[in-house]
């Protein structure tokens, strides 16, 4: 698979995926698992990390560690099952973050060494960070029709003939659809200069009824926790008279709420509200 050197010596990619100790070399080649209490990430004096877990080795091991780790770490609530006896779910299905986490894997960019996966678990929601944007492609548009583009085409393919993906360019599609089938939201991908992020909600998916921007800013405020009507317009792309319109439409549903101290306060913020916190337990 050209993976080693006239000489002998290992390539980048055949240290990934066969070296026993690939973060001597690639100190950041890791993928990090982190659980916090609550709904957003807090620092200092009242920080609300619960664990923090570094999956390290090759690839393939780097998966089935942060796999394990995750399936801990995830929140879950208790239902009735198939068997008719109540049981313990996961808030969001294995599947779509499994799939998010592999793809992180396996196409983040390995030139990029400033920086490693993280795989952030809150009370209502999972997201994943990838170093490196992807590849002059924007999927945030239509995840159901994402153009196949292998950053890392030799770790592709040998990660799929290890049965960790197809080569296909089929996993942002097939996290749609098991977020659906679960009656979760869709998954929402965002891209910063650094890297891309993959958020994963536990929430219901009775907000995909609502008009596109309206769930964009339910969507926004689920990831931020909290923003102004300012803040939330350039991330929207819409002018401030659609913003506001969405945002009373989803005020008027309960889902989201107003905290300020008067109409006219322009320090006010708008939240996700307590109601559409708890749909997810």
């Amino acid at each position: 698979r050209d993976l080693v050197g006239g000489d002998g010596a290992l390539f980048i990619g055949g240290q990934l995926l066969f070296g026993l100790e690939p973060q001597r070399t690639h100190p950041q080649a890791y993928v990090r698992v982190l659980k916090y209490a609550g709904l957003e990430r807090r620092t200092g004096t009242i920080q609300n990390l619960v664990s923090d877990s570094r999956c390290e080795g090759s690839l393939p091991r780097q998966i089935d560690s942060a796999r394990e780790t995750v399936r801990e770490a995830i929140p879950k609530r208790r239902a009735l099952g198939n068997n008719v006896r109540f049981e313990w779910f996961p808030i969001i299905p294995e599947e779509a973050w499994l799939e998010a986490l592999v793809n992180a894997v396996v196409h983040r960019s390995y030139g990029h060494f400033g920086d490693h996966i993280r795989v952030e678990v809150y009370d209502d929601r999972i997201e994943i960070f990838s170093p490196g944007r992807f590849p002059g492609i924007n999927p945030v548009s239509d995840l159901m029709n994402v153009p196949r583009f292998a950053r890392n085409p030799r770790i592709a393919r040998v990660m799929a003939e290890m049965s960790y993906g197809q080569e296909m360019g089929e996993g942002l599609r097939r996290m749609v659809e098991a977020m659906a089938a679960a009656g979760k939201q869709r998954p929402m991908v965002t891209q910063t200069a650094g890297g891309v992020t993959v958020t994963l909600l536990g929430l219901e998916a009775e907000v995909n009824e609502l008009p596109p921007v309206a769930q964009e800013i339910f969507q926004r405020l689920s990831q931020l926790g909290r923003a102004r009507t300012g803040d939330l317009i350039p991330l929207v792309n819409h002018s401030r008279p659609v913003t506001l319109r969405n945002l009373r439409l989803l005020e008027s549903l309960g889902l989201i709420q107003r905290v300020g101290r008067g109409p006219s306060d322009p320090q006010a913020y708008w939240i996700v509200s307590a109601n559409a916190r708890r749909s997810l337990l």
